[in-house]
């Protein structure tokens, strides 16, 4: 059953919006004319922005099916990039998850292991 679970604001500017949401539902992408804007879609507050990213308008939003990157499309050309947001708020998830009284000794492990490929990673991004 569909619900509601976070609500949030969003200031729109002149031109058309659009939306993506990373397959894990953790990060939505907003593009509006030539910016993108990430949110933590748990949280509702905003993990960042990239301004003035071409000279033309931003014509498609995606993520990829693993939700690691945002594939964007302006300027006749697609640009690539790491979905960074969604890292920090998977790291943030993991770190919860790991708080958890019952849990396997293999899932403890597993959950350590991604905390620390994502601390790995972000850590290339500083």
């Amino acid at each position: 059953m569909p619900r509601c679970l976070v609500t949030g604001t969003y200031e729109p500017t002149s031109a058309a919006a659009l939306v993506a949401i990373s397959p894990s539902g953790e990060v939505v992408a907003i593009a509006t004319g030539n910016s993108i804007q990430f949110f933590n879609a748990m949280s509702g507050l905003s993990e960042g922005f990239i301004e003035n990213m071409c000279s033309g308008q931003i014509t498609a939003l995606q993520f990829d099916s693993m939700g690691k990157y945002l594939l964007v499309c302006a300027d006749r050309y697609i640009r690539i990039f790491h979905n960074i947001p969604g890292y920090k708020v998977a790291l943030e998830s993991a770190v919860k998850k790991l708080k958890q009284p019952k849990m396997s000794a293999a899932m403890r492990e597993r959950i350590e292991m991604q905390i620390n490929e994502n601390e790995a990673f972000l850590k290339k991004f500083e």
